[in-house]
């Protein structure tokens, strides 16, 4: 069995109106050929979505990541339309079609990598 790749890194800042997020994304090629892309939300003017940790059923993508901070997209599929095209999809699903969404890619994670 194929070992997994190594992450790469992509920083993101989401405006929304007067406001914006900043978040730091991991994105890692699985061995079975699939791809998991995690956020990790890093600041925020932008309000934020009620979590309700005792509710079931599963939360979806938006909850998770306005509302917790951190999201997980596991894909059972390699990222045939790039790494950015999926980052800026489901961060338009978390903020909406009118959010404007910045990516690149940045050699290690780091806060500073948002703010420039």
């Amino acid at each position: 069995m194929a070992s997994e790749s190594q992450p790469t890194y992509y920083a993101a800042v989401v405006t929304v109106g007067e406001g914006d997020a900043r978040i730091m994304c991991m994105a890692q090629q699985t061995a079975s050929g699939g791809l998991n892309v995690h956020y990790f939300k890093i600041d925020t003017s932008i309000d934020d979505v009620r979590y309700d940790f005792i509710q079931e059923p599963r939360r979806t993508f938006r909850e998770e990541l306005r509302g917790t901070g951190l999201a997980v997209n596991i894909l059972d599929r390699p990222a045939l339309d790039g790494i950015s095209d999926i980052i800026e999809s489901d961060l338009q699903l978390a903020y909406g079609q009118t959010a404007q969404i910045v990516i690149k890619q940045v050699a290690t994670p780091s806060v500073a990598s948002l703010f420039i």
